[in-house]
């Protein structure tokens, strides 16, 4: 994760994306799939999917990032209200998800 942000901050979006995979991977072998801590690895791939210009694996990453939050700490969490906004403003028609900040 650490690497990862490095990478990022040095916009070196390939290989930070390939980090934050590599770290999503080992916690999957370790974790469930709703352990609360891969929604930010999947927050950090779609916000780092936007930086690369792709809209749809941001959109699937956003996605992921709102299931497993919202099945651990409910709608109102931080981070899915924030997802939910990233999400409609990739896909306008999604604005019927009702976000407020």
């Amino acid at each position: 994760n650490n690497m990862g942000s490095v990478l990022l901050n040095q916009k070196k979006y390939d290989l930070a994306f390939d980090c934050y995979k590599k770290s999503l991977k080992i916690i999957e072998e370790i974790k469930d799939d709703f352990y609360p801590h891969l929604a930010t690895y999947y927050h950090f791939l779609a916000d780092l999917s936007i930086l690369m210009k792709n809209t749809e694996n941001a959109k699937k990453y956003y996605n992921r990032t709102i299931s497993i939050r919202t099945k651990n700490s409910g709608e109102e969490h931080p981070e899915v209200i924030i997802a939910k906004k990233k999400l409609e403003e990739l896909d306008p028609s999604l604005s019927s998800l009702n976000v407020t900040l």
